[in-house]
């Protein structure tokens, strides 16, 4: 696997989560909405997990991409965000 993507992705991943935890409690002394719990349901880490597991399958191989993979990446996304949305 690539390590700048690697590193990019869990540098991103280790600053949102928070952020958005801590300005979710910051709003919500404003009285606007309730804050965001980091409690996922299991359907949603199973989708998260494909995204993961779909995209490591499609640039795994050769570490480039093509119109057919970003195609399939699409595809993938669209129907996660389905079964999250649905579920």
């Amino acid at each position: 696997m690539n390590s700048v993507a690697f590193g990019s992705a869990l540098s991103v991943m280790l600053l949102v989560a928070p952020l958005l935890f801590f300005i979710s409690y910051a709003r919500t002394a404003d009285g606007a909405t309730t804050p965001v719990a980091l409690a996922f349901s299991s359907i949603d880490l199973l989708v998260s997990a494909g995204a993961v597991i779909g995209s490591w399958l499609v640039v795994s191989g050769d570490g480039e991409s093509s119109a057919l993979s970003g195609l399939f990446l699409l595809v993938l996304y669209l129907a996660l965000a389905l079964v999250s949305f649905y579920a």
